[in-house]
């Protein structure tokens, strides 16, 4: 991996192209463990650094690269300021295409369009989903398509970057003592991966 140094210092026009940026800016506005204070905190403000990085990029290449960008954050980000930072969030990725997006908000319990219901959240709203709002930046852009992780997933991949066996058992371990029931997917590639490295 090539560490390039300060974000705030790089410029998207002179990195070498990615297919895929990922980036997560600091949780600690965002998270409800933290001050609240939101996208327009110090800490969580990095992310436009990563937005205009990702732009610069798209500009220096024609709109070609990246292909893809991974934002990660904690769940806080979602409720943060009433939902109106993941709104921003998915608004400032999708801008960086379409200048001109608009991203709609999910109605209230009463049909207004003050953001997520008590007891609604971004992630639950199926609108709001990756699939349903990624735009396509594939060769016929005009074409409605579905963005898929598989579509990405790299085959051959070295051992070093899967869980260790040791992991694998903790974490089902800490299901189990927690009473979760993991999802059977996940337990299944756990259990496999276990075998595996036997």
């Amino acid at each position: 991996m090539v560490h390039l140094g300060d974000i705030t210092k790089m410029s998207g026009y002179t990195i070498p192209p990615v297919d895929v940026i990922t980036f997560g800016s600091p949780c600690q506005d965002l998270s409800i463990a933290g001050k609240r204070a939101g996208m327009a905190g110090e800490r969580s403000g990095l992310f436009s650094e990563a937005v205009r990085i990702i732009r610069e990029m798209r500009y220096a290449t024609f709109g070609a690269y990246p292909k893809y960008a991974v934002w990660e954050n904690v769940p806080g980000a979602f409720s943060s300021n009433k939902g109106e930072d993941f709104h921003a969030v998915l608004q400032s990725l999708c801008r960086v295409i379409d200048p001109d997006a608009t991203i709609p908000r999910p109605t209230d319990a009463r049909g207004g369009l003050n953001g997520p219901a008590p007891g609604q959240f971004w992630q639950t709203t199926t609108r709001w989903r990756g699939e349903q709002w990624m735009p396509s930046t594939g060769a016929f852009p005009n074409v409605a398509c579905a963005s898929r992780l598989s579509s990405i997933l790299q085959v051959g991949v070295p051992e070093k970057y899967y869980l260790s066996r040791k992991a694998c058992e903790g974490i089902l371990r800490r299901a189990s003592r927690r009473g979760k029931q993991l999802p059977e997917l996940l337990k299944m590639a756990l259990e496999q991966q276990i075998e595996r490295s036997l």
